[in-house]
């Protein structure tokens, strides 16, 4: 796999879009994030690794720009609480 091709495939799985506040959204992305991370495993050894590195190097400013993006935000009371309790 050509680092172009490898960036190809990580890429997608590592950007979104997506309202990630959903805990069904955010476990689909994180599913495919471990999807890319596996891809990026089986690269290391076999690719250059000048190629690896700069492929690794994208996805991880976009995770850690995710993740610092929704860190940052106040969590939605109805995304955080049950659905339905009550006490009594």
């Amino acid at each position: 796999m050509t680092s172009h091709r490898l960036a190809d495939a990580v890429l997608p799985l590592i950007r979104t879009r997506a309202d990630l506040y959903r805990w069904s959204v955010s476990n689909e992305h994180g599913r495919q994030m471990h999807e890319a991370v596996d891809l990026l495993e089986q690269a290391v050894g076999v690719e250059d690794t000048a190629e690896v590195y700069a492929v690794t190097h994208k996805p991880l400013a976009s995770a850690i720009k995710v993740f610092w993006t929704y860190t940052r935000r106040p969590p939605r009371p109805s995304a955080c609480l049950p659905a339905s309790s009550s006490t009594g």
